[in-house]
This record gives structure tokens, C-alpha cells and sequence, in this order.
């Protein structure tokens, strides 16, 4: 595809982006498509999105899609701003997808600089996170900061879990089959089961969507490790997964789930391209913990991943031991962070990087639950905040 003619432009995620949907799809870029992008929005800042095309017209072909925040600069390192990906945390990737055929190291690079003008006359600091080892992107962004003579970082950051899809897939095991009809008789034993393939057909229903919502918290809060687990569907987290609920074409998304007696006992949350399906949360309650509903959900996914026609079954983030029962491969990912010129040091950057995104966010946890328990607050803001 041609690159010479490259024209890029910054959008807000809430403008209409034709080819969008359809480039990530294709691409398999689970956290890159419109719908999650715009509802990581509630996290704070605007959300900006970069484009490339071959010409001016807004409908020729989008060759690359880059969703960004600036955020606002950090303290002591010289009041330079940061872009990241969108949606940075709860994404479990990041990415620039680009569309196949088109020249990589090209679109990659045109998006870069478009970023880069957006975030203002200081250079900034680019910091993304989440870059698979599978994903070439890693690389095109070194390549763009070493013919700008940036400074590059690299860490490991996760190790993701996943399965391809082989030919024997298709074929159920006598062994899987004995499992799930021995986890169906001993959940019948506590009720009448009823297995949901979806959960939410009608994501328009805000009714029904917020009546599943509150029976996903419930799910949550029973669980055998509730007290050390996140609780992903309350605070922001869950408003991001809210919106993206009653955004999201309902093919992006699956919710199973498995009842009793009419109450929901386990459920799986995933999300779908054609090529990738993601188990991105699953949890159940403390009483059917033994009966093995949660590996019921898994098999039940991993058939209809398999059905579907995608080629893998993505289980993300962690390493979690039932993870180990589908898998083919690990992964790791990687944060690179790029450093716009030589007067920045890594040691404040790091440490200024590190109390913005993993400190911070901790901090205030805690004092928002002082608070609710009605304990007097502790640890004033510093000036750094």
C-alpha cells in the first residue's frame, strides 16, 4: 500500500474515524478499537486519536490508528508532558495497528510525530506500556527515536498466557467432557443450572445493563478471595466497563455466565476480533467454588473461541495456575519509554513515572477506604501531587 502520500490528523475519540472498527478487527488489536478507547475517557484527560491515510479524503484507506493521552507534565524532569497509550492499566496491550500490507516503520512513524506536535512546544516523554513481544511495534518505535536521536528505555513488564488454536482443537476430550458433566451433576446438586451464552443480549437495555452490573459486583464481592482480589466492576474501572458495555458492537463482546436457580453464580467477560478472542475477567461465588464452575466457563469459552474461527485464545495478563490448563505459549511485554533529549535522567523520570501510575493511584485507594470506614485522614498530598 502507498506510504509517500502519508497524511495524518488528531481526533478526539468521540469523532467518527471510518475504517477504525475495521482496521482493528482485522489486526486483532483488542484494546485499540473505538469503543474501548472512547470509554477509557472516564480515566481522566482527553483522549486523542492520530490517523494516517494516503490522501486528504477522510475515506481513503486508514493505514494506521495511534488513540493517545497527553498528560500533563510530571514534576522533576523539567515539565516535560507524557504521552501514552489510551486506556493504559486496564488494557492489557498496546499498540499502533496497522493495516497489512501498508509500510510499518512509516505509518508507525508518521503517528509518532503527530502525536508528539499535539502534546506542545516541550518534547515530551513517551511512555507506552504493554508491548508484546509478538508486536512489532516495540521495534518501529525504537527506530523512530533512534533517526530522531531520542534515548530509549526498554523493560519487561508481563507475562501474557495464550492458545493457538490447532486442528486437533476441534475434537473434545473424553477427559474434558467427564469434567464438565461431573461440575454440571454437582452444581444440579445446588440448584436448577442453567449455562447463559450471553448475558446481555440488548446492550442498549440500560435497565438490564444495570440490574447485570450489580449481579457481576455481587459475583465479585463473593468470591473465595474477595477480600485480596480487585473488584473490577466498581469505582472507574467499572465505569470504563460500563460504557464500553453499552457502547460496543455486542459482536466485540461475550459475557457467559452460569446461574442457579436463577442467581449468577460464575461468569466470563471477553473480548472478540475475528482473528483474537481474550478472556479478560472471569470470577465466581465462594459456594460453587468446588463444583468447578469457573473451569466450566473456560472449556465452554475455549469452544466457542474455537467455533468462532478466531486462530487464538488470548488469556492476558498473570499467571494464574488455571491459565496453565489451555495454554501453548507465554509471552512477555515490554514498556518503552522514550526520552526526548540527553538533560533528562531515567533515575527522576523513573521515579516520577512510577508515583504517577503505580504510587499515587494506591495512595488514594487507601484514603477513599479511611474515609469510608470514617478513620481521620493521614498523609497529606505532598507538593509532587
Amino acid at each position: 500500500m502507498p506510504t509517500s502520500s502519508l497524511v495524518t490528523r488528531v481526533v478526539t475519540a468521540a469523532d467518527p474515524v471510518p475504517g477504525w472498527e475495521e482496521l482493528t478487527a482485522a489486526t486483532g488489536a483488542l484494546f485499540a478499537g473505538p469503543a474501548w478507547v472512547s470509554a477509557t475517557a472516564v480515566l481522566g484527560g482527553p483522549v486523542r486519536v492520530a490517523t494516517a491515510r494516503t490522501g486528504d479524503d477522510p475515506d481513503a484507506p486508514l493505514l494506521g490508528v495511534l488513540p493517545f493521552v497527553v498528560d500533563d507534565p510530571l514534576p522533576g524532569v523539567a515539565g516535560r508532558p507524557v504521552v501514552r497509550f489510551a486506556g493504559t492499566g486496564p488494557s492489557d496491550y498496546g499498540t499502533v495497528p496497522v493495516a497489512p500490507g501498508a509500510d510499518r516503520r512509516a505509518v508507525v512513524a508518521a503517528l509518532l510525530d503527530a502525536a508528539v506536535a499535539t502534546a506542545g512546544p516541550g518534547a515530551p516523554v513517551l511512555d507506552l506500556q504493554q508491548l508484546s513481544d509478538l508486536d512489532p511495534t516495540a521495534e518501529d518505535v525504537q527506530a523512530w527515536a533512534a533517526a530522531r536521536g531520542r534515548r530509549v528505555r526498554v523493560r519487561a513488564q508481563a507475562e501474557t498466557i495464550r492458545r493457538t488454536f490447532g486442528p486437533d482443537d476441534g475434537r473434545e476430550s473424553k477427559n474434558r467432557r467427564t469434567k464438565d458433566r461431573k461440575t454440571l451433576t454437582r452444581l444440579g446438586e445446588l440448584g436448577t443450572v442453567e449455562v447463559c451464552g450471553e448475558l446481555l443480549p440488548d446492550p442498549t437495555d440500560c435497565g438490564a445493563t444495570d440490574a447485570l452490573l450489580a449481579e457481576l459486583r455481587a459475583v465479585d464481592a463473593a468470591h473465595p478471595n474477595a477480600e485480596t482480589r480487585n473488584q473490577p466492576w466498581t469505582g472507574t474501572t467499572g465505569d470504563l466497563l460500563a460504557l464500553f458495555l453499552r457502547t460496543a458492537d455486542p459482536a466485540s463482546r461475550w459475557l457467559t455466565g452460569v446461574r442457579l436457580d436463577g442467581r449468577l453464580v460464575a461468569y466470563s467477560f471477553q473480548l472478540v476480533t475475528d482473528r483474537v478472542v481474550a478472556t479478560y475477567l472471569c470470577s465466581y461465588r465462594r459456594e460453587v467454588a468446588d463444583a468447578g464452575a469457573g473451569t466450566l466457563l473456560l472449556h465452554e469459552v475455549r469452544r466457542r473461541a474455537y467455533a468462532h474461527g478466531a486462530g487464538v485464545l488470548d488469556l492476558l495478563r498473570g499467571l494464574e495456575p488455571y491459565k496453565f490448563r489451555l495454554a501453548t505459549s507465554t509471552h512477555v511485554s515490554r514498556r518503552v519509554v522514550v526520552l526526548p533529549d540527553a538533560r533528562l535522567r531515567w533515575t527522576a523520570l523513573g521515579a516520577a513515572l512510577t508515583w504517577r501510575q503505580d504510587l499515587r493511584p494506591h495512595v488514594l485507594r487507601v484514603r477513599a477506604w479511611r474515609s469510608a470506614r470514617g478513620a481521620a485522614p493521614q498523609d497529606r498530598p505532598t507538593s509532587a501531587e
